[in-house]
């Protein structure tokens, strides 16, 4: 790169006499602002009027570059984290950040250092962050101690602390208005999730234990598994049949391999095992059930040189629907699942007396 010609017309101290004023007047030697141009690359030293000192290129100085501690780019006398913020500046942990001091950093930095109080509580943040919280985040509550942690707070809820699933998080390393969600385990071996903000302060431990959640052995899916993949996959909402116990009493969605959906109870369904509209089967069940529920009758076929007994299979009878016009070969339960209709208005609709027993595999007259 080639060098310019110094003339009266690019000479700094011609272009820039206030950058004479604050050029260093030892550490550049013998050289002066006659000897170099404005628009030189060279870095020479710089001397502000409050005694800063910095190395910058001329051209840097010429386009407009000031003083780095004055304006704060730099800490200096009057701009450092100790002269700032003095109380801040009591925070700092010198063994941990040596040879780094508060006269090295600024008030804004975002770089990360280590703190320690008059208490002994050592902690790790960014310097900008104590300039608005000059405070111990340990002795003000929000960070846990022995003391004021989950452990200490609760002591006689620290033995169902799960040590298996939480890994090296103890107790003691939590507060108890944490929302963290950390695993849980009762006397009786039941295991749950939950936070320390959600257990501490309750009357009850377990949840299992005290009827809120259904464990495994008391579910739909442990006692009846046949059943899970006739379980409506939406309009359950967030109920399962993990969590769903075996004895509810309430109505459930379902829906069979055929996508048909109705709404019903568990001892209906574990009565009828089958869809109300294709009669798909549910399940393992015994053959007297399959006859009866579709009018399967078993007939041997004599013959003279054949002793044996063949079977033959005769197709079930079908009953029309009224209201939707498809056939069924029981009526009465699809009546009842599909269309709601109560077993005394069966009985009118078909002029059968008031105490007539309907079997639940009776077919429709």
């Amino acid at each position: 790169m080639g060098s310019t010609k110094l003339t009266d017309l690019n000479r700094l101290s011609n272009t820039h006499p206030h950058l004479v004023k604050e050029w260093h007047p030892t550490k550049n030697g013998l050289l002066t602002p006659d000897d170099v141009s404005y628009g030189m690359p060279k870095r020479v030293w710089w001397q502000c009027p409050h005694g800063h000192e910095w190395k910058r290129e001329i051209r840097l100085r010429s386009f407009g570059s000031a003083c780095p501690y004055c304006t704060g780019l730099l800490a200096g006398t009057g701009s450092s984290l100790a002269d700032k913020l003095p109380e801040v500046a009591k925070l700092w942990d010198t063994k941990k950040n040596r040879p780094l001091t508060p006269h090295d950093v600024l008030p804004g930095s975002t770089r990360r250092v280590w703190w320690r109080c008059k208490h002994g509580h050592s902690w790790e943040a960014v310097i900008r962050e104590l300039k608005k919280r000059p405070f111990c985040p340990f002795c003000k509550g929000f960070r846990p101690t022995r003391k004021n942690s989950f452990g200490g707070c609760y002591p006689e809820k620290v033995e169902l602390w799960n040590h298996d699933k939480n890994g090296n998080l103890t107790p003691y390393d939590l507060l108890p208005s944490s929302n963290r969600k950390v695993w849980w385990r009762c006397k009786q071996g039941h295991e749950w999730e939950s936070s320390p903000n959600g257990l501490g302060g309750k009357k009850y431990d377990c949840p299992y234990c005290t009827g809120f959640w259904i464990p495994w052995e008391k579910s739909i899916a442990c006692h009846y598994p046949e059943l899970i993949k006739f379980w409506h996959p939406t309009k359950n909402g967030k109920r399962t049949p993990e969590d769903t116990t075996y004895k509810s009493q309430k109505r459930h969605w379902w829906q069979c391999p055929n996508k048909h959906e109705w709404n019903s109870s568990l001892k209906r369904m574990l009565h009828v095992q089958c869809c109300p509209i294709c009669n798909v089967v549910f399940g393992h069940v015994d053959s007297n059930f399959i006859r009866r529920k579709n009018s399967i009758i078993f007939k041997p076929e004599p013959g003279p040189e054949q002793p044996e007994k063949k079977t033959v299979i005769q197709p079930p009878s079908l009953h029309t629907c009224l209201i939707c016009g498809m056939q069924f070969p029981s009526l009465r339960w699809h009546l009842m699942a599909t269309h709601h209709i109560s077993e005394d208005e069966y009985r009118k609709m078909h002029d059968l007396p008031d105490n007539y027993p309907l079997s639940a595999f009776q077919k429709s007259p």
